[in-house]
């Protein structure tokens, strides 16, 4: 578990599980005047603000910045209580108000068990053949669960006025490659494969079924991790950029069905930037060389892991038992209100947005928050023409 410390001591506010977080504040008294700067500048900056805080049992760390969203939920959670509840709305309030309910309908959870998934699992179970599981993947895909490798559209890193597909590797459940590699996390990976076979019973396997379904899972996301690039490596960019045509793709990963994978995420642009080129050749040969029934064993895992905070409560707490508080420290599993927002926010953030603007940002701040860009833009516009090491 990690306590993060504001950069400078800028915070002073003592957590208190049983009182309302309270506005941050500028503050020096946090900082720790018995250690000179020269000696630990981040213990001097912050230590006795680490001191004088303790993570809240429901996050895994804890910092001014998560400690504004705790805060920010409270607003949040009024604006959408008060849309689902109001008899007359807004279109706004209706789809905020409707998405929040449904996201926190613990009663309707419970009731549908796996039922949200079903039809999904039934067309992992249906496959015939891998051209097959290859447009099922771009669908899965579309839907924001993520098995092999990852995708998304952003603008150009070298050509910022153009959006691009970017591909690039993924597909694993550990949070990165060294999870599965590295002898310091054995005991990470016996949990996983402790967790993915309690998982597949929940979703109906008899236990040998199940744990020998967990073993073959972790044996093939091992293979996946194997050509994955460090994680420090990923951090150079030019290193990460490879423009190519759609039929480059093809001849650098000739072994999966790229073309039925383009029709079936429904975007089939001229070029795509590949991350990792090297990943996509090795996933492409081991999409082709592994049997369909582990690749079925791997896409079932994927929707039931990727949807299980969403599920009915034993899915749910057996997710958290794992990702939560083995994999994070996390000692509770956040209320399912706080998680709702969360989603509603990541999903429909700009309709959200528009209620939590009209509500916490009137016109009086918005002019505040203008002269105060002006006065830092005036500032730095000072600093520039005086700056002696500039020529004009």
């Amino acid at each position: 578990m990690k306590l993060l410390a504001p950069a400078v001591a800028l915070f002073a506010v003592t957590i208190h599980a049983a009182e309302p977080l309270k506005p941050l504040r500028f503050s020096v008294q946090h900082m720790d005047s018995s250690v000179a700067p020269g000696d630990d500048f981040y213990q001097h900056a912050c230590g006795t603000w680490m001191k004088s805080h303790s993570i809240p049992p429901d996050w895994s760390s804890w910092s001014p910045s998560t400690h504004l969203m705790e805060m920010n939920l409270v607003t949040l959670r009024r604006l959408c209580e008060t849309s689902a509840s109001k008899p007359e709305r807004t279109r706004v309030e209706q789809l905020v108000g409707d998405f929040f309910a449904a996201a926190t309908d613990e009663a309707k959870l419970e009731e549908q068990k796996f039922q949200p998934i079903a039809k999904t699992l039934d067309a992992i179970a249906s496959l015939r053949t891998k051209d097959e599981a290859a447009s099922l993947i771009a669908r899965l895909h579309r839907e924001g669960i993520g098995p092999f490798f990852g995708w998304y559209v952003s603008p150009d890193e070298r050509q910022s006025n153009v959006y691009a597909m970017h591909i690039v590797q993924g597909g694993l459940s550990l949070p990165e490659r060294d999870y599965y590699l590295e002898k310091d996390f054995e005991k990470e990976r016996a949990a996983f494969v402790e967790h993915v076979g309690k998982m597949f019973v929940l979703a109906g396997d008899d236990e040998a079924k199940a744990k020998a379904a967990a073993t073959d899972l972790m044996r093939l996301e091992t293979q996946l991790a194997k050509v994955s690039k460090p994680a420090q490596d990923l951090n150079d960019s030019e290193a990460n950029y490879h423009k190519l045509t759609r039929d480059g793709l093809e001849r650098a990963a000739p072994e999966f069905p790229w073309a039925l994978w383009w029709q079936g995420v429904g975007v089939q642009p001229a070029d795509c930037i590949v991350g990792q080129p090297e990943f996509l050749t090795a996933m492409a040969k081991l999409f082709n060389e592994e049997p369909l029934p582990m690749i079925q064993i791997y896409l079932r895992w994927n929707v039931i892991h990727e949807t299980a905070s969403k599920l009915h409560h034993a899915v749910d707490a057996e997710n958290f038992a794992f990702f939560g508080k083995v994999l994070q420290g996390q000692k509770e599993q956040r209320a399912r209100w706080k998680r709702g927002i969360a989603i509603t926010d990541h999903t429909i953030g700009d309709v959200l947005g528009q209620l939590y603007a009209a509500d916490s940002f009137p016109q009086a701040a918005k002019e505040r928050m203008e002269a105060m860009v002006a006065n830092i833009k005036a500032v730095f516009r000072d600093h520039i023409a005086h700056a002696e090491w500039m020529t004009p």
